[in-house]
């Protein structure tokens, strides 16, 4: 299920950073100009050969934290059913989160993994409605199949719900070491009104499910940052 397509808060706006991370290890030439040609592919949603392009960077220089973090991000952008190759490259993003050199690649490394959190708990919880959706069609929830959906339905509930605390805590990790983060302060507001009810502070459910409308209206819940190693 390709989790980072469907999510579609205000239409998925992809944007990308264009200052350059500092440099961990010692760069060649060879390795600049394959991630060059990589992030090239990427911003053209070329997301195969972009992967291509920074496996080359990583064979010039293994220890490229640009190449792996970009090829990381390329493999979640790539449309691939392989839960192999989502998984390592989430693993990916949160070891670099906790021990990349380059700061400004761990915190992209949280922040990515966070809307990547969202994005699967927004997939989870739209397959259970789908699943509770036989009740409002007439179907009997008391039946064989309610009986067997219904559960089903809870369980991808509360994975949902999951997924959003793990996003909520990454935003606030970000928020610690930048509090003027604007991205990261709207997605975590975001992401706490998608909370059930009781987990979300208090207050009027009615006002908040109205203001988790406008919000959606109105910010760009930024998803995938390319790092460029010049």
């Amino acid at each position: 299920m390709k989790f980072y397509i469907i999510y579609i808060l205000v239409g998925l706006s992809m944007m990308l950073t264009l200052g350059s991370c500092a440099e961990s290890v010692q760069s060649n030439k060879a390795e600049r100009n394959a991630i060059k040609q990589g992030n090239n592919n990427y911003q053209n949603n070329k997301f195969i050969d972009a992967i291509d392009d920074y496996n080359k960077a990583i064979e010039a220089n293994p220890n490229s934290e640009a190449a792996i973090y970009n090829r990381a991000l390329a493999t979640l952008m790539s449309g691939t059913d392989d839960t192999t190759l989502l998984k390592r490259a989430r693993l990916t993003l949160d070891s670099l989160g906790k021990n990349a050199s380059d700061q400004a690649i761990a915190e992209k490394s949280i922040y990515n993994l966070a809307n990547d959190a969202v994005y699967i708990g927004d997939a989870l919880m739209a397959a259970a409605d789908s699943l509770t959706g036989g009740a409002a069609s007439g179907k009997n929830p008391m039946s064989q199949y309610g009986r067997v959906q219904v559960p089903m339905a809870d369980s991808l509930k509360q994975a949902a719900v999951s997924n959003y605390r793990q996003a909520i805590h990454n935003y606030k990790t970000i928020l610690r070491n930048h509090p003027n983060h604007l991205r990261a302060l709207q997605n975590l507001r975001i992401t706490q009104l998608k909370l059930p009810p009781e987990d979300q502070g208090g207050g009027n459910n009615d006002k908040d499910q109205q203001q988790q409308q406008q919000q959606q209206h109105q910010y760009l819940f930024t998803y995938h940052q390319l790092c460029y190693q010049r």
